[in-house]
């Protein structure tokens, strides 16, 4: 089940999002299911209508969800199967541009990572 973290510096969205493109890819929710209407999930998730539209849209833009006949209804899309590092792929990509916006260099960036693949635990920026 989903439970957004009020003090998770994520929005409420990206936690809805997240959460359900966890049961998706875990089968926890099944090719073909209906999802709840957007009005029911964020009853159940006690979150504003708004944030699980902003979920909805971008799972659907991601492929995991599709609009069913009626508006407003999606269903759960057919998913291939991640590869188990996919996740960590994700969390790393996003690590990657929010360093990137706070003008952290290529270089040093691809240092880090190479030094991290040879073993070295930690280290100072710098």
């Amino acid at each position: 089940m989903i439970q957004p973290e009020y003090r998770d510096a994520r929005p409420l969205y990206q936690q809805v999002k997240e959460g359900i493109r966890k049961m998706i890819i875990s089968h926890a929710v099944c090719e073909g299911e209906e999802m709840p209407s957007v009005r029911e999930l964020s009853a159940r998730l006690a979150v504003n209508p708004y944030a699980v539209t902003l979920a909805y849209r971008e799972l659907e833009k991601e492929g995991y969800i599709r609009q069913s006949g009626r508006e407003g209804c999606f269903t759960v899309a057919a998913v291939e199967e991640e590869k188990p590092c996919g996740e960590m792929f994700r969390t790393f990509d996003e690590a990657v541009k929010e360093l990137v916006r706070m003008s952290v260099g290529t270089e040093e960036l691809v240092q880090r990572v190479k030094r991290l693949a040879e073993g070295e635990k930690e280290f100072d920026r710098g």
